[in-house]
Protein backbone atom coordinates (compact mmCIF):
# COMPACT_ATOMS: atom_id res chain seq x y z
CA UNK A 1 0.00 0.00 0.00
CA UNK A 2 2.63 2.54 0.88
CA UNK A 3 6.02 0.25 -0.33
CA UNK A 4 8.57 2.36 -0.35
CA UNK A 5 6.96 5.71 -0.06
CA UNK A 6 10.03 7.80 1.22
CA UNK A 7 8.40 10.63 1.86
CA UNK A 8 6.07 9.14 4.25
CA UNK A 9 7.36 10.17 8.02
CA UNK A 10 4.12 9.55 9.72
CA UNK A 11 0.90 7.32 9.82
CA UNK A 12 -2.28 7.85 12.27
CA UNK A 13 -5.13 4.93 11.98
CA UNK A 14 -8.19 5.22 13.23
CA UNK A 15 -9.47 3.22 15.62
CA UNK A 16 -11.45 0.64 13.77
CA UNK A 17 -8.46 -0.74 11.57
CA UNK A 18 -7.77 -4.62 12.25
CA UNK A 19 -5.00 -5.40 10.20
CA UNK A 20 -2.03 -4.18 8.87
CA UNK A 21 -1.31 -6.01 5.64
CA UNK A 22 1.61 -7.60 4.15
CA UNK A 23 4.51 -4.91 2.85
CA UNK A 24 2.13 -2.10 4.20
CA UNK A 25 4.80 0.20 4.93
CA UNK A 26 8.21 -1.82 3.46
CA UNK A 27 11.01 0.87 2.91
CA UNK A 28 8.98 3.75 4.13
CA UNK A 29 12.42 4.41 5.78
CA UNK A 30 11.64 7.73 7.25
CA UNK A 31 8.84 6.96 9.25
CA UNK A 32 9.94 7.91 12.91
CA UNK A 33 6.85 7.14 15.02
CA UNK A 34 4.21 4.93 14.60
CA UNK A 35 1.46 3.76 17.11
CA UNK A 36 -0.40 0.23 16.27
CA UNK A 37 -3.95 0.88 17.26
CA UNK A 38 -5.53 -1.31 20.22
CA UNK A 39 -7.90 -2.80 17.80
CA UNK A 40 -5.28 -4.12 15.25
CA UNK A 41 -5.23 -8.20 15.55
CA UNK A 42 -3.11 -9.06 12.36
CA UNK A 43 0.68 -7.95 11.57
CA UNK A 44 1.04 -8.95 7.92
CA UNK A 45 4.67 -10.03 6.76
CA UNK A 46 7.02 -7.86 6.10
CA UNK A 47 4.74 -4.97 6.94
CA UNK A 48 7.11 -2.73 8.59
CA UNK A 49 10.38 -3.82 7.24
CA UNK A 50 13.28 -1.36 6.81
CA UNK A 51 10.78 1.57 8.62
CA UNK A 52 12.41 4.36 10.45
CA UNK A 53 11.17 3.94 14.03
CA UNK A 54 13.13 3.58 17.39
CA UNK A 55 10.54 1.89 19.47
CA UNK A 56 7.23 -0.12 18.87
CA UNK A 57 4.89 -1.87 21.08
CA UNK A 58 3.11 -4.52 20.06
CA UNK A 59 -0.74 -4.32 21.80
CA UNK A 60 -2.25 -6.79 23.49
CA UNK A 61 -5.11 -7.06 20.69
CA UNK A 62 -2.44 -8.72 18.28
CA UNK A 63 -2.29 -12.43 17.77
CA UNK A 64 -0.54 -12.57 14.50
CA UNK A 65 2.51 -11.30 13.49
CA UNK A 66 4.18 -11.98 9.98
CA UNK A 67 7.89 -13.44 9.43
CA UNK A 68 10.04 -10.09 8.35
CA UNK A 69 7.57 -7.94 10.33
CA UNK A 70 10.14 -5.34 11.64
CA UNK A 71 13.27 -6.72 9.92
CA UNK A 72 15.83 -4.36 8.99
CA UNK A 73 14.58 -1.70 11.13
CA UNK A 74 17.96 -0.56 12.36
CA UNK A 75 16.58 2.15 14.10
CA UNK A 76 14.85 0.20 16.44
CA UNK A 77 16.08 -0.09 19.96
CA UNK A 78 13.34 -1.14 21.82
CA UNK A 79 10.32 -3.47 21.17
CA UNK A 80 7.25 -4.81 23.46
CA UNK A 81 5.27 -7.52 22.66
CA UNK A 82 1.73 -7.64 24.04
CA UNK A 83 0.04 -10.67 25.63
CA UNK A 84 -1.86 -11.69 22.74
CA UNK A 85 1.29 -13.12 20.24
CA UNK A 86 2.24 -16.45 21.35
CA UNK A 87 4.93 -17.01 18.60
CA UNK A 88 7.52 -14.99 17.49
CA UNK A 89 7.90 -15.88 13.87
CA UNK A 90 10.63 -15.89 11.56
CA UNK A 91 12.98 -12.97 10.96
CA UNK A 92 10.45 -11.02 12.92
CA UNK A 93 13.06 -8.57 14.17
CA UNK A 94 16.08 -10.17 11.93
CA UNK A 95 18.89 -7.06 11.79
CA UNK A 96 17.61 -4.42 14.49
CA UNK A 97 19.12 -2.65 16.70
CA UNK A 98 17.33 -3.75 19.63
CA UNK A 99 19.06 -3.57 22.84
CA UNK A 100 17.06 -5.59 25.14
CA UNK A 101 13.85 -7.38 24.99
CA UNK A 102 11.51 -8.20 27.53
CA UNK A 103 9.69 -12.50 26.43
CA UNK A 104 6.26 -12.58 28.33
CA UNK A 105 5.40 -15.73 29.67
CA UNK A 106 2.93 -16.66 26.74
CA UNK A 107 5.34 -17.02 23.71
CA UNK A 108 5.65 -20.34 22.83
CA UNK A 109 8.25 -20.31 20.18
CA UNK A 110 10.21 -18.35 18.45
CA UNK A 111 11.31 -18.89 14.86
CA UNK A 112 13.72 -19.19 13.04
CA UNK A 113 16.37 -15.77 12.60
CA UNK A 114 13.67 -14.11 15.02
CA UNK A 115 16.64 -12.05 16.59
CA UNK A 116 19.40 -12.93 14.30
CA UNK A 117 21.59 -10.19 13.70
CA UNK A 118 20.81 -8.20 16.18
CA UNK A 119 24.27 -6.83 17.36
CA UNK A 120 23.43 -4.45 19.58
CA UNK A 121 21.10 -6.62 21.82
CA UNK A 122 22.81 -7.49 24.59
CA UNK A 123 19.97 -8.61 27.17
CA UNK A 124 16.61 -10.90 26.71
CA UNK A 125 14.33 -11.13 30.04
CA UNK A 126 13.07 -14.43 30.44
CA UNK A 127 12.63 -13.90 34.04
CA UNK A 128 8.77 -14.75 33.00
CA UNK A 129 9.48 -18.40 32.91
CA UNK A 130 9.51 -19.45 36.16
CA UNK A 131 8.49 -23.62 35.27
CA UNK A 132 10.42 -25.79 33.04
CA UNK A 133 7.25 -26.95 31.35
CA UNK A 134 6.52 -23.21 30.02
CA UNK A 135 9.83 -22.74 28.51
CA UNK A 136 9.12 -21.49 24.86
CA UNK A 137 10.40 -23.85 21.78
CA UNK A 138 13.32 -21.80 19.99
CA UNK A 139 14.99 -23.13 16.23
CA UNK A 140 18.39 -23.33 17.14
CA UNK A 141 19.22 -20.36 14.55
CA UNK A 142 16.36 -18.08 16.23
CA UNK A 143 19.22 -15.90 17.81
CA UNK A 144 22.30 -16.29 15.11
CA UNK A 145 24.92 -14.00 15.04
CA UNK A 146 23.74 -11.90 18.32
CA UNK A 147 26.82 -12.26 19.85
CA UNK A 148 26.42 -9.88 22.39
CA UNK A 149 22.89 -11.76 24.17
CA UNK A 150 23.14 -12.87 27.22
CA UNK A 151 19.74 -14.41 28.63
CA UNK A 152 18.21 -13.24 32.49
CA UNK A 153 16.69 -16.13 33.92
CA UNK A 154 15.13 -15.85 37.21
CA UNK A 155 17.31 -18.58 38.99
CA UNK A 156 19.97 -20.90 38.25
CA UNK A 157 17.09 -23.85 38.55
CA UNK A 158 15.69 -22.01 35.29
CA UNK A 159 18.85 -21.60 33.52
CA UNK A 160 19.62 -25.40 33.82
CA UNK A 161 15.64 -25.62 32.32
CA UNK A 162 16.27 -23.83 29.54
CA UNK A 163 19.91 -25.01 28.88
CA UNK A 164 18.16 -28.91 28.67
CA UNK A 165 15.50 -27.36 26.57
CA UNK A 166 18.18 -26.76 23.64
CA UNK A 167 17.13 -26.00 20.73
CA UNK A 168 18.10 -22.41 20.10
CA UNK A 169 18.68 -21.72 24.02
CA UNK A 170 23.03 -21.93 24.64
CA UNK A 171 24.05 -24.70 27.30
CA UNK A 172 26.76 -22.48 28.19
CA UNK A 173 26.26 -21.08 31.50
CA UNK A 174 28.15 -17.44 31.06
CA UNK A 175 25.32 -16.68 28.08
CA UNK A 176 22.48 -16.40 31.44
CA UNK A 177 22.58 -13.87 33.90
CA UNK A 178 20.33 -14.94 37.07
CA UNK A 179 18.33 -12.13 37.56
CA UNK A 180 18.07 -10.40 41.14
Amino acid sequence: MFQSCYELSSVTFPETITEIGNGTFDGCGNITSFKIPNTVTTIGEDAFKQVGFASINIPDSVISLGGSAFSFCENLTSATIGSGLTIIPNNAFYTTGLTSIIIPAQITLIERHAFAHCYSLATMDLTAFTDKNTIPSSDPDAFYESRNLKFEVSSIKMREAFQEKGGGWPATDSKYVIAE
